[in-house]
């Protein structure tokens, strides 16, 4: 995933991820990158998002917050990226 510092979709994300895996503890399987694009600007040439946090699976993207998002929605969205993790 690519995020950025004080992104609060990036933060919201993140907490997504713990509160899903304490939920269902098979997400625990899914090894996530959490990339920093400031810190790996050379890594984010590869891949086609605009906003943070970006989720790709297999490099297929699968989820890309959007300005104003709620929470839940993050968390529907990251649920769909674990779910696509496992799948894959």
């Amino acid at each position: 995933a690519f995020v950025m510092d004080l992104c609060p979709y990036c933060a919201g994300s993140k907490r997504a991820v713990k509160e899903l895996i304490a939920e269902d503890d098979r997400y625990a399987a899914v090894d996530i990158d959490w990339i920093n694009e400031k810190e790996h600007p050379e890594m984010t040439e590869e891949y086609d998002y605009y906003y943070c946090p970006a989720f790709f699976v297999d490099g297929e993207k699968v989820y890309e917050a959007h300005p104003g998002e709620e929470y839940d929605s993050i968390r529907e969205n990251v649920n769909r990226v674990l779910d696509a993790a496992l799948e894959a």
